[in-house]
């Protein structure tokens, strides 16, 4: 198994990804001048793409089983060595870029001995421009890779499948770039008009007019000393000898007259927006101040990097460690990113105040997702018992005149009832830790008063 995945790999980046090169296929454009691969062609393709899956591979991915965190065992080194030609930054930065490009991503498990009940022993990352679904009676039964001759089978235990919401089809995913599609190409035309105006001489086409009748061989003459002279970047703006009543007209319109620059800036901002990517993200500091930096990149987290992290927990936990170790669930451990964490400290204090009024820990774990492990004690209310309910201190008779009593605390405490029980409990608990305190605390008030009148005796 191990030699069959390595050469699938090994083919895959000699021959290089059709669907890319498929992606505008039905464009109408002419050959040479449509977009076949954005990833190397549009540089904010490029920056965008990068950003989303750098920043998602520098997140720890730890694995829990129960409220301990998983260090050894096979599920670890399966994470820890993922396959001999890719480290564990590279199995989810490619994942990504693979999502991001084209809206779906392959893992293929190896399996020790082909037992898909046990931990498999190699995760390898395949695209889609070589995976075929296998459908029978509506039902995926497999998948196939497919190259030239080449064809492997694969069942559906042995793939995990990620994909982005397609609403044009159910087996494959569709990717942001899609949408992006006439942004990327014009900007790629741009970069092309760019290219050609330095190469024709930084200058827009033109003619040479003349009243004088000319050969044939006197024009060929003349169109090749202008463009050994004038043509190309390192030629532009020398100066003109014309004769013969030769006169230079120009035609086209200039880089100011198309709007260049502006076309270019509308097609980046809307690669950038439909990729959810900050102009900050791809090193635009156009708009960037120090607090705007920082407001957008939490922005692109909590929005944009975030739920991706969660869609790849959740695909993992349903497909991989419910069928080989359902104890175990994985999470990204999202405590050493720098632009949450004042976000997080803002959580522990609305936290913290939560738990003061008595809210189960567990509970505001969940609200709050801090990201914590359910501890068996945290679904339980808290009681202050600095504070008593007001129910509590109206009397049956005074209930109708509103007049408010004091309770019969003896009474109230020496009920047979669990839940008064419990309170006496609680409440003995509390005279046990505040008892010592209140002593200590009228010790030094004495102290404190009695400074006070020995100053004002001597004043």
């Amino acid at each position: 198994m191990l030699r069959k995945l390595a050469s699938l790999i090994l083919g895959r980046q000699a021959g290089g990804n059709a669907l890319l090169k498929a992606w505008l296929a039905e464009d109408g454009h002419e050959p040479g001048t449509k977009v076949t691969k954005p990833y190397e062609q549009v540089s904010w393709v490029y920056a965008c793409v990068k950003a989303i899956a750098t920043n998602i591979a520098r997140v720890p991915f730890k694995l829990w089983r129960g409220n301990r965190i998983l260090e050894e065992g096979p599920l670890y080194e399966l994470f820890r060595d993922v396959n001999p030609y890719m480290s564990r930054w590279q199995l989810w930065e490619t994942t990504m870029t693979f999502l991001e490009l084209t809206g779906n991503a392959f893992w293929i498990l190896d399996y020790p001995g082909g037992d898909v009940r046990r931990v498999p022993v190699r995760i390898w990352v395949f695209g889609p421009d070589r995976m075929r679904p296998e459908v029978r009676d509506g039902v995926l039964v497999g998948w196939t890779y497919q190259h030239r001759n080449r064809r492997e089978r694969f069942s559906v235990e042995e793939v995990i499948h990620f994909k982005y919401v397609n609403p044009y089809g159910d087996l494959m995913g569709m990717g942001p770039l899609r949408a992006a599609r006439e942004a990327v190409q014009q900007d790629w035309w741009a970069q092309m008009y760019n290219r050609s105006m330095f190469k024709n001489s930084a200058e827009p086409g033109g003619v040479l007019e003349t009243e004088q009748s000319l050969t044939t061989q006197q024009v060929g003459e003349l169109r090749k000393q202008w463009e050994a002279r004038h043509r190309g970047a390192d030629k532009a703006k020398r100066v003109a000898i014309l004769h013969s009543g030769l006169k230079w007209k120009q035609i086209g319109l200039s880089p100011k007259d198309m709007e260049f620059l502006a076309a270019r800036k509308f097609n980046r901002e809307e690669i950038c927006a439909v990729f959810k990517v900050p102009p900050v993200e791809v090193g635009i500091m156009e708009y960037a101040r120090y607090a705007n930096a920082d407001v957008q990149r939490r922005i692109f987290w909590e929005t944009n990097l975030i739920p991706k992290l969660k869609y790849l927990e959740d695909k993992l936990n349903t497909d991989l460690f419910a069928r080989v170790a359902p104890e175990v669930t994985g999470e990204f451990d999202l405590s050493g990113v720098e632009v949450l964490k004042e976000d997080f400290n803002e959580k522990v204090e609305t936290a913290y105040k939560l738990w003061q009024m008595g809210v189960p820990l567990n509970e505001i774990n969940e609200k709050l997702d801090l990201g914590f492990k359910e501890v068996p004690w945290g679904d339980d209310w808290w009681i202050n018992m600095n504070l008593i309910p007001a129910s509590s201190l109206v009397s049956g008779a005074g209930e109708k005149s509103g007049r408010i009593v004091v309770p019969d605390v003896p009474r109230l405490m020496k009920g047979e009832d669990a839940e008064l029980k419990r309170r006496e409990a609680l409440w003995r608990a509390h005279l046990e830790r505040f008892d010592p305190l209140e002593d200590q605390f009228k010790r030094k008030l004495r102290r404190f008063l009695w400074e006070q009148r020995q100053r004002v005796l001597e004043a």
